[in-house]
């Protein structure tokens, strides 16, 4: 997971790798997703979808460059993000 502060706002982010799925928790509240594939990254965010271009993207290499998590309860981390954006 990563927090950066953007125009005085909190945002988490939060690598799904197995979903491929990067979370984006704006304030405290699930708000944004990115998908990718291969080296395409796509946010959901109104400035990706309107200007095909956002901030959030910038955070990326920052995300993956953090160490890989291979702990037992991972897998039910990304288990339990999944159902969280079903619910």
């Amino acid at each position: 997971m990563l927090t950066k502060q953007h125009n005085g706002i909190l945002y988490e982010f939060e690598l799904l790798e197995s979903a491929r799925i990067i979370d984006v928790v704006k304030a405290g509240v699930p708000t944004y997703e990115m998908r990718w594939s291969t080296s395409l990254f796509v946010c959901n965010c109104p400035g990706s979808v309107y200007h095909r271009k956002c901030w959030h993207t910038s955070v990326i290499a920052e995300l993956k460059a953090q160490p890989s998590i291979t702990e037992p309860w991972a897998e039910w981390s990304e288990d339990a993000g999944k159902m969280r954006r079903t619910a």
